[in-house]
């Protein structure tokens, strides 16, 4: 019986002298996050999908991207958001592309926001976003969703508005 207590309160010491040793953080000595070399790049982002829309490609990233219409522009006023208007019809239905060819990311219905979105003009078409009403549209697409979350919930990345 003292055997067992003695090697109980040496396990609890042996574990409590352990878990102080592990909860200094590492040194960040001579470390400047703020240097190197690093070149943040702008997203290029695109709207791809049927439109309904004579004149405006249908599935095709690479022509999306070409698309002046169908091109996300960083917002200079906003840090971290992209953003189109565009006329869209009833019955459209489409995805965020960031690249020019199928591969790159996509965004569809998943990353919308439905709460901050006009969600009784939109639906789930598939993975894709599909237009219940239509009108004039405007997408902003968050970059870092995470750092606006009084905006936007955290998990998604659009807000789509239909007038």
């Amino acid at each position: 019986m003292f055997m067992k207590k003695g090697l109980l309160t040496l396990a609890a010491a042996t574990c409590l002298f352990g878990l102080a040793s592990c909860s200094s953080a590492p040194s960040t000595e001579g470390f400047d996050p703020n240097e190197g070399e690093f070149e943040k790049k702008d997203l290029t982002l695109a709207l791809v999908g049927d439109f309904k829309a004579e004149g405006l490609p249908t599935w095709n990233p690479a022509d999306s991207q070409d698309t002046e219409a169908l091109k996300l522009h960083k917002d200079e006023t906003r840090d971290g958001i992209y953003t189109v208007t565009i006329d869209i019809a009833t019955g459209a239905s489409f995805k965020v592309i960031a690249g020019r060819a199928w591969g790159a990311p996509d965004y569809g219905f998943a990353k919308v926001d439905t709460e901050k979105s006009t969600a009784a003009k939109i639906k789930d078409d598939g993975g894709n976003i599909g237009i219940v009403e239509g009108g004039k549209m405007t997408l902003d697409f968050y970059e870092y969703p995470f750092l606006n979350s009084d905006k936007i919930n955290p998990d998604k990345t659009l807000i789509i508005t239909i007038e």
